[in-house]
């Protein structure tokens, strides 16, 4: 679990094989914590050797969806032609979006899932009268496409786990307006 300078968890895996697995998260300033802990040792009680890489970067030149943004209430402002990067944390996380369109226009959204993630993400498109418009589901790590006409007044887009599997991990994304 990856845990922010505000002690929000923003991030994590489940590494289930032992293959390599990795996971990006925004921090900073000031400290951030990996907290590693067993998620099922079977019947065993022995130890689980690991190894542990960390590397710090600059954030690209999009930006990063911050935590607590699970309401439209708590939603991300976003502006039209802006790349957003963010992940969904879990089969409960939900990501809002808030686009403030000053008349009426059809906005195309952009969805692509990074690093091969074989989870499904659901994208939910919602007018300035609150209605859900427009969506799909990012079945694949291709980008998908979907527009809808809304404006004038805020927007948003919703993102939310639409098939799990059976783990925990966050599923990375780029969002584009």
């Amino acid at each position: 679990t990856c845990i922010d300078q505000k002690n929000r968890s923003v991030a994590g895996l489940i590494s289930e094989y032992s293959l390599a697995s990795d996971v990006s998260f925004l921090a900073g300033p000031g400290n951030a914590f990996i907290k590693l802990d067993v998620k099922y040792l079977g019947f065993s009680d022995n130890s689980i050797p690991y190894q542990i890489t960390v590397q710090t970067e600059d954030p690209p030149d999009g930006i990063f969806e911050t935590e607590q943004n699970n309401t439209q209430a708590t939603a991300n402002s976003i502006k039209v032609g802006q790349t957003i990067e963010g992940s969904l944390f879990g089969k409960t996380d939900v990501d809002y979006f808030k686009i403030r369109l000053t008349k009426e226009q059809v906005v195309k959204v952009t969805l692509k899932k990074k690093d091969g993630s074989i989870n499904d993400i659901a994208l939910t498109c919602i007018d300035h009268k609150k209605r859900s418009v427009a969506g799909l589901i990012s079945e694949y790590s291709l980008p998908s496409d979907v527009s809808f006409l809304a404006g004038p007044g805020n927007a948003f887009i919703k993102l939310d786990v639409k098939y799990l599997g059976s783990s925990d991990n966050s599923i990375p994304y780029i969002l584009k307006i």
